[in-house]
């Protein structure tokens, strides 16, 4: 099968299916199906994959001529914008993004993490800690509670086996929040990893 008949298929089988689903077809993909472009198609059918749930509704960039694109999800249940990656359960969970989790510790021993932030920026709900111990291909997010802005007078580090004061002026550009409990993956929308055949 040639490229343009290969194109109209696409566009035709994509149509029916638009139909059947009760989607409306608009007056230029009508136009992109006379012609048989197949980008029009594609279109189409993005828009009908990336749509919102029960729970998550997609953020779009809208362009000025009508165009959108997704760019990420916003969980209505807890008020937050989260993309999919693999939670600290291995499965694929919409997490929200925050403070980052595990270069510093508020203790000598280094047990009490803290976030950092860069100096000045407001302090979102959560600290995300990517561990990449798992599987270097996929690391898993471990999201926690961010707590209070640590205001300690020293803060550590744990580098090469062993848990050190860092000196003030490896802190002078970011802010340090103490990390809270751990969230239950549970609590983040989940999702299936599927291909189509």
């Amino acid at each position: 099968m040639n490229v343009p008949g290969a194109a109209k298929l696409l566009v035709g089988s994509v149509l029916v299916y638009g139909v059947a689903a009760g989607v409306p077809i608009g007056a230029t993909f009508r136009a992109d199906l006379a012609g048989g472009d197949a980008s029009g198609a594609l279109r189409f059918a993005r828009a009908d994959a990336e749509r919102g749930g029960r729970r998550l509704r997609a953020t779009y960039l809208k362009g000025d001529d009508g165009s959108r694109e997704v760019v990420g999800w916003f969980d209505a249940a807890l008020e937050v914008d989260c993309s999919f990656a693999a939670a600290a359960d291995g499965a694929w969970r919409c997490l929200p993004g925050g403070a980052e989790a595990g270069r510093f510790f508020a203790d000598a021993a280094c047990t009490q993490r803290l976030a950092t932030l860069p100096r000045g920026c407001s302090s979102p709900a959560y600290a995300v800690l990517n561990d990449t111990s798992a599987c270097a291909s996929r690391p898993t997010k471990h999201v926690f509670s961010l707590g209070a802005r640590y205001t300690g007078p020293i803060a550590y580090s744990f580098l090469a086996g062993a848990c050190s004061a860092v000196t003030s002026a490896d802190l002078v550009l970011v802010d340090l929040y103490l990390v809270e409990e751990e969230a239950s993956p549970g609590s983040f929308v989940g999702a299936t990893l599927e291909r189509e055949p």
